[in-house]
């Protein structure tokens, strides 16, 4: 069996794939007992979780076509609040940026009930993947994803999918909008399509 030292070469040395299949038992570490029972939890992982010097040595390899994964996929939480998936892990910095505009209440004091995903299991995954991914107790009319169209933009326009009406509903809406969409729909105040039809000439629901 391989030391530890000798693992972790093998991370420095490949060319194509690193496949690391991780067991039960390596959860067993007692430091790491307070992050995997955050991880299991759909909550927020710091950001030095995607961001630190192994993720970097996977990923800034000079061009090289070089990937690496991890097997297994998993549900999205059930709560209340409508989630907030993020599905673009390419930076931390615009990710920040939708974490605080999320907080941060309008002027009237309306904030979007939202309970965010931060999970790198969920990268890339399409609309109709994240909704096959919701557990059968998700109740909340809105599921919304933060994709890299999302985080490239100053606007921050985060696509909403309609869990009510007809599958491929979807919307985008500024961060600084969510609430008017999350609340007015979680309390059956008005329709999905009023705020399709809604939206400016480039899609996008910035408010009425």
């Amino acid at each position: 069996m391989l030391d530890g030292t000798e693992f972790g070469r093998l991370f420095e040395r490949f060319h194509r794939t690193a496949f690391r299949l991780e067991t039960l038992d390596l959860y067993d570490v007692e430091e790491e007992q307070e992050e995997f029972a955050a991880f299991l939890a759909g909550e927020v992982m710091p950001p030095e979780r995607h961001d630190n010097p192994w993720v970097r040595s996977m990923t800034d390899r000079d061009g090289s076509p070089a990937s690496r994964y991890r097997p297994g996929v998993i549900e999205l939480p059930s709560r209340l609040a409508a989630l907030v998936v993020r599905t673009d892990f390419s930076g931390s910095a615009p990710w920040g940026r939708l974490r605080e505009a999320l907080a941060t209440p309008n002027e009237d004091g309306f904030l979007a009930h939202v309970h965010l995903v931060d999970n790198p299991r969920f990268a890339d995954v399409t609309c109709d993947e994240a909704v096959s991914l919701l557990p059968s107790g998700y109740r909340h009319p809105l599921l919304v994803l933060a994709d890299r169209a999302t985080l490239i933009s100053s606007e921050l326009p985060l696509l909403a999918l309609d869990l009510r009406g007809g599958p491929g509903r979807s919307v985008r809406v500024v961060a600084a909008e969510l609430w008017c969409i999350e609340n007015n729909l979680s309390i059956v105040n008005m329709d999905f399509d009023e705020f399709a039809d809604g939206v400016d000439e480039d899609g996008v629901f910035r408010g009425f």
